[in-house]
């Protein structure tokens, strides 16, 4: 049932493998976009005592590393970007957090480009989208 609304979801019978999907769900609900995860722990796993405590350990967690473009591709893409008369950027929803965006306006500004998309940030009186477009290279 939940399965549609989350990230991940798992259902984990021992609980050896309830520490290692409860390690796995948390990096799973951190890694961007993060989301919801699900672990189900059913009844027997609950009420089973655990034998040996001295045994009980939480395994390694790594985090992702937030994704990032190709350097070459990014270069590449600032030269085409700078040498454009009319830029434009669509965003989209890849501005996921406040610091994204703050980060993406303070850019706009400095480099004197134009956004248009999902998100309106107003910069002159072309950022009305229609023009914008059209007239985009």
């Amino acid at each position: 049932m939940v399965r549609d609304y989350t990230k991940w979801d798992d259902l984990p019978i021992f609980p050896d493998s309830l520490r290692e999907s409860a390690a796995r769900g948390y990096k799973i609900a951190m890694t961007p976009p993060g989301g919801p995860v699900v672990l189900v722990a059913d009844s027997d796993l609950q009420e089973t005592p655990v034998a040996d405590l001295s045994r009980l350990h939480i395994p390694k967690l790594t985090l992702a590393s937030p994704p990032a473009g190709d350097p070459v591709a990014v270069a590449e893409l600032a030269k085409l970007l700078v040498a454009a008369e009319n830029p434009v950027i669509l965003g989209g929803q890849a501005i996921r957090t406040p610091e994204g965006m703050k980060r993406l306006v303070d850019w706009r500004r400095r480099c004197r480009h134009l956004y248009a998309g999902k998100v309106s940030i107003a910069s002159s009186s072309q950022s009305g989208g229609g023009g914008l477009i059209r007239n985009a290279d």
